[in-house]
């Protein structure tokens, strides 16, 4: 009876002990990722990726969620994953205001984390594209060995800052990109076939280079 008491005991404890792991921090957006204060130029093209949102849970690896909310926010905008802690904010149709309110939010399915943040429409009539040099068509042998160099993108750095731009390629597995040293104020990053292509399976990939430049001040 004692033995009994015992393991009914150690029962109660680790499920409270389990308890309070689950029910622990809540996750966070990451303060240089938080999109508090972002200038949106008004002639940005509909479609375009306007912000990267990240997040971490202190607790467990948890895969998080992030979305946007207030009047108007989800015609305005579009949240999609990027990957387990990361979201791309795409512009779903131009804008009409001067300023809009809205309230970011990432939650792991259990606890909600908030942020207030203000989009600021500006009135460039041209968005300058942070690449300032690229191979917009690359020509490659279906017998190019594996991890072989076949471009490079050249990107202009953000503004005040000492961080590189962050790149990243997506479209196929069959290749990567890898930041390398450019020239000052700019990042340079190389294009690598890391898997085999075959010319009789498929001749062309189109592939989109994303180049994290931030616009928020």
């Amino acid at each position: 009876m004692k033995e009994n008491e015992k393991i009914w005991i150690w029962t109660i404890l680790t499920l409270f002990l389990q308890s309070e792991i689950i029910e622990g921090n809540a996750p966070n957006i990451e303060v240089s990722h938080n999109m508090r204060v972002l200038k949106l130029p008004r002639e940005t093209k509909v479609g375009s990726i306007i912000y990267r949102l990240k997040g971490h849970d202190f607790d467990i690896p948890d895969v998080l969620t992030f979305g946007v909310r207030g009047s108007g926010a989800d015609e305005l905008l579009e949240v999609r994953s990027a990957s387990f802690t990361e979201a791309n904010v795409i512009l779903r149709k131009r804008p009409t205001e001067m300023e809009y309110r809205f309230t970011v939010y990432v939650t792991d399915g259990i606890e909600t984390t908030e942020d207030e943040s203000t989009i600021f429409i500006t009135d460039a009539t041209e968005v300058l594209s942070p690449f300032l040099e690229y191979d917009p068509v690359i020509n490659l042998s279906e017998n190019t060995v594996q991890n072989t160099t076949v471009g490079y993108v050249v990107a202009r750095d953000k503004d005040k800052s000492n961080l590189p731009v962050q790149f990243e390629i997506h479209g196929s597995e069959k290749f990567s990109i890898r930041y390398v040293f450019g020239p000052r104020g700019t990042s340079k990053a190389e294009i690598k076939v890391i898997h085999t292509v075959d010319y009789e399976r498929r001749n062309m990939y189109h592939l989109q280079i994303l180049a994290l430049v931030s616009f928020n001040v």
